[in-house]
């Protein structure tokens, strides 16, 4: 039988100085910190759509702290679309206020493609972000599989 080892270099990140749990958690934190600046900048705008991730960034936190699998499965994709909802409606925002407002043609040719740039940027940022998350529900997967293999050996 394999032996599962917890600190197989499958699980480290940051070159190898970080647990993927532990990533996991501290990117959480900061996943809830940032979720409430912008739920506080929002509804101190009068807008309270972004209210509906509330349920989303719950499950995050209870699948990865609690380390449940499926929960941070429907986290990942919940999450994603999320994002997506989100980055549309900001750069309709942005094409409606340069609409109204008439802007200068030269930065109403440079406003969108800036945005979309900016949406690239945060995706790209995200991805690794989800890819922690993602590693963590494999090292879960692992470490289940082991444990129920050492319960069965010791039947």
């Amino acid at each position: 039988m394999e032996y599962f080892n917890r600190n197989d270099h499958r699980y480290l990140t940051c070159c190898g100085q970080v647990h993927v749990s532990t990533l996991a958690r501290v990117l959480m934190v900061l996943s809830i910190a940032g979720y409430s600046l912008a739920c506080y900048y929002e509804v101190s705008t009068g807008v309270v759509s972004s209210l509906s991730g509330i349920p989303i960034v719950c499950l995050g936190v209870y699948g990865v702290f609690r380390e449940r699998r499926s929960a941070i499965f429907v986290f990942i994709v919940l999450a994603i679309t999320l994002t997506v909802v989100w980055m549309i409606r900001f750069q309709t925002e942005v094409a409606e206020i340069l609409e109204e407002e008439g802007s200068y043609p030269p930065l109403n040719g440079l406003a969108l493609p800036a945005v979309v740039c900016f949406c690239l940027f945060i995706s790209s940022i995200q991805y690794f972000v989800y890819m922690t998350f993602w590693n963590l529900a494999k090292f879960i997967k692992h470490r289940d599989i082991a444990l129920e293999r050492q319960r069965c050996q010791n039947v």
